[in-house]
């Protein structure tokens, strides 16, 4: 059976930085690959006063190996002192699952010699 993949979205403040982040995370092989779509309108409370901003959805793919690491990535690198995060396991057709786990790296483990 093979690994499962996740995906990851999150929500970034214009297209520009969800490219930033998306690159970083692609050149580092933690996702196989993501989706920027266009900005969206989100409303939310913020220290109790209502919000709406323009915020650029990004769907990454990754498998559980990568999944803490992307996720750490995308905090140090995100603007928002909270962002959200979503992720959730999901099932693909044999042959994309294979290309996604090959397109991410595997995770090395680190040992003291």
């Amino acid at each position: 059976m093979s690994p499962s993949l996740y995906m990851v979205l999150s929500y970034f403040p214009s297209p520009e930085k969800a490219a930033d982040v998306v690159q970083v995370l692609l050149e580092k092989k933690l996702i196989a690959c993501a989706n920027i779509a266009p900005p969206v309108s989100s409303h939310y409370t913020w220290e109790d006063k209502l919000c709406s901003e323009t915020e650029t959805p990004v769907w990454m793919k990754t498998n559980q190996t990568q999944l803490i690491e992307v996720e750490n990535i995308i905090k140090s690198l995100h603007t928002y002192e909270v962002p959200a995060i979503l992720k959730w396991a999901i099932e693909a057709n044999a042959d994309y699952t294979h290309w996604a786990n090959a397109s991410i790296i595997p995770l090395t483990i680190h040992t003291k010699e």
